[in-house]
């Protein structure tokens, strides 16, 4: 191969992963102007179409405005990064360049090193969408990690219980015993074994104890809980786990369907519902604080960084323009 020729076919196979790079993120590229950030009429397109093609519709107005919004939140947060030089240390961002650079292109001389100036050289930093999601992530961790500095107090704590009252309850709970007509083995009269069995429970006043001996064999046993009606329904399908919520405690039901067969339910007890404490919630309700004070803390964190630029979004009147 001539000597001529290895430059030109480095600089094709340059140029075919750029145009990659770049198709890739078209449909998010938010022009660098300054302290100005201008989203054009194409680019607010992509967006739409993009929105369209995950959920099935067009977006509407308020749905079109935070696309912009998200958009415009992430060139800023991208920015953030540059600033602060994280696209210089972050190791999984080098590791990127250097993995581009050389799948383009034969090393050069210097290594690592000089594959990163000549990352720069070709803008891989900014066009890169791996690189970029990268960057943007590492500014939210960092905003993020600000909120978890100060340890919650005891109020904190119980003012986060109070707003996710339903997530710090203890649900209500049965205990049951059943009994078993197994479909397997009553492939052609499972409705009538079930109600001969029934018939001979009752007339025998058999209770739990007793009734077990009689139940077809299952893996779970012949007594459960106690469990929610949500733990019950995993166990044996949805709409047993109904029937038990809604029975009497202390006889036998009428035959109820599950996947196994048919069960004749003796309700033992029903546990109410009621809020945890704080003691008894733990180390849920200090992450779900902790969680809820990340979340501020990025949009507060967000919001001041947006306060340093002008969003100007090509085809929306001025009075109609996002503004952060």
């Amino acid at each position: 191969m001539r000597a001529l020729e290895l430059p030109l076919i480095r600089f094709l196979l340059l140029g075919a992963v750029l145009f990659f790079v770049e198709r890739a993120l078209a449909p998010r590229a938010i022009r660098d102007a300054g302290a100005v950030i201008e989203i054009s009429a194409p680019e607010v397109d992509a967006l739409r179409r993009d929105w369209t093609l995950r959920s099935g519709r067009e977006p509407n107005e308020a749905e079109r405005a935070a696309l912009i919004a998200e958009a415009a939140d992430e060139e800023v947060l991208f920015r953030e990064a540059l600033r602060l030089g994280l696209d210089r240390s972050d190791p999984v961002v080098r590791r990127r360049l250097i993995a581009n650079l050389r799948f383009a292109a034969n090393e050069p001389a210097g290594g690592d090193e000089a594959l990163l100036r000549e990352a720069d050289a070709l803008g891989m930093r900014r066009n890169d969408v791996v690189v970029r999601r990268r960057l943007v992530q590492a500014i939210e961790q960092r905003i993020e990690a600000s909120a978890r500095r100060r340890p919650p107090a005891d109020r904190d704590l119980a003012d986060t219980m109070a707003v996710h009252a339903d997530r710090f309850e203890a649900r209500a709970a049965w205990r049951f015993a059943h009994v078993l007509v197994s479909a397997e083995r009553h492939p052609g009269d499972l409705p009538a074994a079930a109600e001969r069995l029934r018939a001979s429970l009752a007339a025998e006043g058999a209770g739990p104890e007793a009734a077990a001996l009689r139940s077809d064999p299952f893996l779970l046993g012949n007594r459960y809980g106690p469990a929610s009606e949500a733990e019950i329904a995993s166990a044996f399908g949805a709409n047993l786990a109904r029937r038990v919520a809604e029975l009497e405690p202390g006889r036998w039901s009428e035959p109820v369907r599950s996947v196994y067969g048919l069960h004749l339910i003796w309700v033992e007890e029903r546990i109410p519902g009621r809020q945890v404490t704080l003691a008894e919630a733990g180390e849920r309700v200090r992450l779900e604080f902790l969680s809820d004070r990340e979340r501020q803390a990025l949009r507060e964190g967000v919001s001041a960084l947006r306060s340093r630029y002008r969003i100007e979004v090509e085809g929306v009147p001025v009075a109609a323009r996002f503004h952060p």
